[in-house]
């Protein structure tokens, strides 16, 4: 298995299947921040760039969620970003305590006489009593979406959420140390880095394990510079 880990220890990255390395992890998370797979992009099923994508949608999720429980501290929290098209079954497999929702504004898909995909859901769920920092928090959360032509946020995975909401999700859970079993392009770890905390992350595609990586390392080589 193929990992990489920063100078300083802070951010250990692991490129395989979460299901294969989460049980070797000896690590308690307080915040579980993640995009899983959940069987809804554009040929999905077919041998093309999603291929990850095409998974058993209820027994693939059953388990990976059940894994990411053992690696829990007492008090942590868990933010899962999900699709509308299964929402009503992400209810019943997490179970959440909560459902925020991010909306945006641009790259929109836009049905022919039916209502805009404009919003996705993120479930909470909460184990023990974890707090958020004091203030009002909503659960209508709106940023953009990351697209290739941006310089800042640029888009380099399909499914990448913005810096700037994942940085939030993490500002107000003060979090010691974050757990992505689906780390994509690494953007949850990039906003660890910009925080100064810990993160351990998993990618299974090779391709996207190394975009991860070398954003993160120019994260932390810019925090170091600052």
């Amino acid at each position: 298995m193929n990992y990489w880990k920063s100078d300083d220890g802070q951010v250990i990255l692991y490129c395989g299947d979460c299901l294969e390395v989460m049980p070797l992890l000896d690590v308690d998370f307080d915040l579980i921040l993640t995009d899983p797979p959940y069987g809804v992009l554009p040929n999905g099923k077919e041998k093309d760039r999603f291929q990850w994508d095409n998974i058993d949608l209820i027994p693939f999720t059953s388990k990976w969620f059940a894994y990411s429980q053992l690696l829990m501290k007492k008090s942590c929290w868990i933010f899962i970003f999900w699709s509308q098209k299964y929402l009503n079954l992400g209810i019943k497999i997490f179970n959440p305590t909560r459902v925020l929702f991010w909306r945006y504004n641009n790259l929109i898909n836009n049905p022919r006489n039916n209502f805009c995909y404009d919003y996705d859901a993120i479930f909470v769920i909460k184990k023990g009593n974890p707090t958020l920092i004091p203030g009002k928090h909503s659960c209508d959360l709106e940023f953009t979406r990351p697209q290739s032509n941006f310089k800042i946020d640029k888009l380099v995975h399909p499914t990448q959420k913005p810096l700037n909401l994942i940085s939030h999700l993490i500002h107000i859970t003060t979090p010691q140390i974050v757990f992505d079993p689906f780390m994509g392009s690494g953007t949850t770890g990039v906003a660890c880095a910009k925080a100064g905390i810990k993160f351990v992350g998993i990618e299974s595609n090779p391709t996207y394990f190394q975009i991860a990586v070398n954003r993160i390392k120019a994260e932390l080589s810019q925090r170091a510079n600052s």
